[in-house]
């Protein structure tokens, strides 16, 4: 994302770089933050303007948008497993997820508390994760709750 100064270099007419930002008063200059290159490269009035030279832009970083942040987004693909209801039998259990690394976040999320003995009921369970793999998600959870995995490389 990119910080963009339009300057309109008209004399006598807004300018209207829409839908990329608001409009831009003539002979001034506007910026607008959080703006991608592929906004402006697919606003045919934005470009019109640029090689006719009525407009001016200068771009920039965001200043909102760290750098390690920005070099990342565009190259990361999300890779996410998500399980079906667990029943849990109070042992570590292991569920397998394919994601061929280590997770390196892992959500347990309780679908059905515990009775304390064992059965379904509506007591909050415990969970503890354990020492996931390259294959398998590792949690133990009080015996008679379900859960689900929620698992992202």
């Amino acid at each position: 994302m990119a910080r963009v100064t339009i300057t309109n270099n008209q004399t006598s007419q807004y300018f209207v770089p829409s839908p990329i930002a608001d409009f831009v008063r003539a002979g001034q200059s506007a910026t607008f933050d959080g703006i991608s290159t592929d906004e402006m490269e697919q606003s045919a009035a934005f470009v019109a303007a640029v090689e006719a030279g009525t407009i001016s832009v200068l771009m920039s970083e965001d200043p909102l948008v760290p750098d390690t942040l920005e070099a990342n987004v565009g190259a990361a693909q999300l890779q996410m497993f998500a399980s079906a209801d667990v029943a849990a039998d109070g042992t570590a259990q292991s569920t397998a997820h394919g994601l061929g690394v280590v997770p390196s976040v892992v959500m347990v999320i309780p679908t059905d508390g515990h009775d304390g003995v064992g059965g379904s009921g509506t007591q909050f369970p415990t969970i503890t994760e354990g020492t996931h793999t390259t294959t398998s998600v590792v949690v133990t959870v009080t015996n008679g709750a379900s859960y689900r995995i929620l698992a992202f490389a």
